[in-house]
This record gives C-alpha cells, structure tokens and sequence, in this order.
C-alpha cells in the first residue's frame, strides 16, 4: 500500500463511449492479463503485505506503477472491468478501478465496487482511481459523511473520495456541512486512525481554502 504523498492517480480520456465488447474478447483480454502478471511476480512485496494485514487470496506482489503501464495498454471498459472485479486476485481488483469507464459509473456500481473493497489498499484505490473522478459518486461521498456514516468502510471511502476531489478541483463548491461534521469524525476515537487522519487532512484542506476566499 503507497502513503497518499506517493498515490499517482491514473487517466483515462474524455474520448466516447466505446461500443460494448463481446465476451470472446473479454475472455481473451482477461487471459492476456492473467498471463501478464505472472511475468512479474514479486513473492517479497506479497509476504510484506500479508504481515501488514493485507492478507489476500491471490496477490503477485505487483506496484501500483506497474499496473497503471498494463491498464494503460486497454482501452476503458465496463465489461472488461467487470470481469477484472468478479475474482479474488489483488492486482485485477485494482485493476478493475483503473479500466472502468468514470462517465459510466452510476451508485448501483459504486455498491458493487465496494462489496469488493474489502480491505484499506482496495478501498483507497477506489477512491483514488475512480470514484474522485466522477458527479455521482462525490454526492455519494457527501452523503456518507454529512450521514455521520458508522460503516467505517464506506465512510473511509467517502473520505478519500472528497480529499482527492478537492485536490484536483479546489475552486469546486461542497456542501458547508462538511466541516462541522469532519470535526466530529476527528475526535472521535471509536473511528480507527486512517478515518480520523483522512478526516483531519480533509479538514485543513476545507478550512484553507475558506481562508483564502474570504
């Protein structure tokens, strides 16, 4: 898992939706993949994770700049990205965030994705990947937190997903709200400290900025 400092966040083009691809391609992208990681298995980053808590079922111990070069080799795809999601194996988890189309993405999908989510790595590459990028689920993100969300998954999420958000885009408006209850997220000891230290940073970030406006 990289510290946020080093996150690198990967592009896809403003170019149109491409038609629907057919299962045989699907299958043989997916192949191509598959048979990619193997060419670059590393056992010591896997076993490094395992013994942080990262503890997955499949896991090729490959960096985040390696799979933003082999998501770079496919085009945006729903399907494609769908598949990618629908296995147990690290690297296409992620993957499946980096290749899914973002003007695509609606809330039944972003349910989906964090069904998957099901660790702090998969979940901040969600939200780094994919979700900061995307209308829908910024009001999503505002939702959970202005909620007072107890669902520390979602709510960590949610967070990562206005940070970056407001990183990229500092002049966009978000709801005043937001910093009263970010207040309470970071004083709250019942959250664990990554929820809390995203909140803080979010937190700072807002009060700048309302700083620098005035």
């Amino acid at each position: 898992m990289l510290p946020p400092s080093v996150w690198v966040v990967s592009s896809q083009s403003s170019s149109p939706v491409p038609n629907p691809i057919d299962e045989e391609t699907i299958a043989s992208q997916l192949a191509d993949i598959r048979a990619a990681l193997r060419t670059r298995m590393d056992g010591s980053v896997a076993q490094s994770m395992r013994e942080s808590g990262l503890d997955y079922r499949y896991n090729w111990g490959w960096t985040r700049g390696y799979l933003l070069e082999l998501a770079a080799q496919y085009q945006p795809s729903r399907q494609l990205a769908e598949a990618l999601r629908d296995t147990s194996v690290r690297e296409l988890l992620i993957l499946s965030t980096m290749l899914f189309p973002r003007e695509e993405l609606t809330e039944q999908d972003v349910a989906a994705f964090l069904e998957k989510a099901d660790n702090v790595e998969l979940q901040e590459q969600l939200a780094f990947n994919l979700l900061s990028y995307t209308p829908c689920a910024i009001r999503w993100a505002e939702e959970v937190v202005l909620s007072s969300a107890t669902d520390e998954s979602r709510l960590y999420v949610a967070l990562l997903t206005i940070a970056n958000y407001t990183k990229r885009q500092p002049d966009k408006p978000l709801s005043e709200k937001l910093t009263e209850v970010l207040e309470s997220y970071v004083s709250a000891e019942e959250l664990p400290m990554h929820c809390r230290r995203v909140a803080y940073d979010l937190l700072i970030t807002l009060e700048e900025r309302t700083a620098s406006n005035d």
